[in-house]
């Protein structure tokens, strides 16, 4: 897919004689996919050092595992653009644009599940206590990438019009860090209850997680909303596919809504 991207690029470097500057656009892109990497045992994948990661969690002694229970994941980005239009006053020139952006992907922080053990103690004679302690894991990263495509408007002379086309996103994940910590809990049996005797917070470690891209092929639907004499408003839908990290890296459908503000060169 990436060498493809770059085959565009430099088609369209290579044919900027043949078109003009038309519009600057900043904008804002919400998608959702399904989210990878959501349990202690698979975001290892995704570890600078998977090995020392995996001998933390295999030393740490557990009955349970779980995950983040995000089946879905939302990504959040802000876009810069420009839409170049082909020379010339044929109708296709004044329909067909073409982007090229950058896109900055805004900080998501998440859980990516925990492992525990329950056991007990027996402090004193006849005195038991139950302990359940709990190995927590978070995510944090941010996203750079580049956008670019085709957008079609059907009737730009209008107030409003319906505009569609194709656009490719390429993200490549910066500033990836996993933290981890251990909660200690600790009940005792008073009278057929239980009372939490005390509650502890420790070992406390930072992780850091490897650079790797996700890709997205989607066709937005919207309208292209006349605000300004210059100015310019553009709502979509977003329908497409989404390429997660290897060795998550299937195919999966991905949707979404954006929102640009357009200036007219």
């Amino acid at each position: 897919m990436r060498k493809y991207v770059l085959i565009i690029i430099i088609l369209i470097s290579q044919n900027t004689r043949a078109q003009k500057l038309t519009e600057l656009q900043i904008g804002t892109n919400f998608f959702e996919t399904q989210s990878f990497g959501n349990n202690p045992l698979t975001i290892s994948y995704l570890m600078k050092n998977p090995l020392e990661f995996n001998n933390y969690i295999n030393n740490f002694q557990h009955d349970a595992l779980g995950g983040s229970g995000r089946f879905y994941s939302l990504t959040k980005s802000i876009n810069f653009s420009t839409a170049f239009s082909l020379k010339g006053n044929s109708k296709l020139s004044k329909k067909l644009l073409i982007n090229l952006g950058i896109s900055v992907g805004l900080e998501e922080s998440h859980p990516t599940g925990f492992l525990s053990k329950r056991y007990m103690t027996n402090p004193i004679p006849s005195v038991n206590q139950r302990n359940i302690e709990t190995l927590n894991f978070s995510e944090r990263r941010n996203y750079l990438g580049v956008q670019l495509g085709l957008t079609y408007i059907f009737r730009p002379e209008k107030k409003a019009s319906f505009f569609s086309g194709i656009q490719y996103l390429y993200h490549q994940s910066i500033l990836h860090t996993y933290s981890s910590s251990i909660d200690k809990l600790t009940f005792t049996s008073t009278n057929g209850g239980a009372e939490v005797l005390g509650s502890l917070n420790y070992e406390n470690r930072s992780w850091s997680g490897r650079s790797y891209s996700v890709q997205r092929l989607f066709i937005p639907l919207g309208l292209n909303i006349h605000v300004a004499e210059k100015y310019r408003l553009r709502p979509a839908v977003q329908f497409g596919l989404y390429w997660p990290p290897k060795p998550f890296r299937i195919a999966d459908e991905s949707h979404g809504f954006s929102i640009q503000i357009v200036r007219i060169l």
